[in-house]
């Protein structure tokens, strides 16, 4: 009779057929998964962060309107300019009356409960410079607010303001 040789099964060790995973593919899997949720978690963070400074630069942004609203409303008369030149001067309205001036006042505004600087400018503008009659026909009135703390970054809005409304 001859040797038997044994009956091997080589049916679930292929390489090829397994099932399941291993424990390395489940911790790459879980890493990618920490990744994503990281990145995910810092957008919204930083997110956040840009929508309060928005919002903020929104409210300087009003703040500016108001001030260029106050002075339309105060009238172009009742601005009066130091000297008959056509420099830039600077305009506080920390009092009841606009104080014009060429050294910068240094005023402040409460936004969001934070002193913040503003900066109001007027150049007076002679329209026909020809005409040989120094007079003012118009203002060129600027309003700076800053909006940000410890930075230089603000919102500028100009206008002209007419002697006849």
């Amino acid at each position: 009779m001859g040797i038997k040789k044994p009956f091997i099964c080589t049916r679930g060790l292929s390489l090829k057929n397994r099932s399941g995973a291993t424990m390395i593919e489940i911790m790459l899997a879980m890493l990618l998964l920490l990744i994503l949720a990281l990145g995910g978690a810092a957008y919204i963070y930083h997110s956040i962060g840009y929508i309060g400074i928005m919002g903020t630069k929104r409210l300087a942004l009003e703040v500016a309107n108001s001030r260029l609203e106050t002075m339309r409303t105060a009238g172009f008369d009742n601005i009066k300019p130091l000297s008959l030149d056509y420099d830039v001067h600077y305009i506080d309205h920390s009092s009841s009356a606009w104080a014009v001036s060429t050294a910068d006042p240094d005023e402040t505004v409460d936004i969001k409960g934070i002193s913040l600087p503003i900066t109001t400018t007027v150049q007076y503008v002679d329209e026909d410079p020809t005409d040989g009659i120094d007079s003012y026909d118009y203002l060129l009135a600027s309003v700076s607010v800053g909006f940000r703390v410890n930075s230089s970054e603000q919102v500028t809005l100009t206008t002209y303001l007419g002697r006849y409304r």
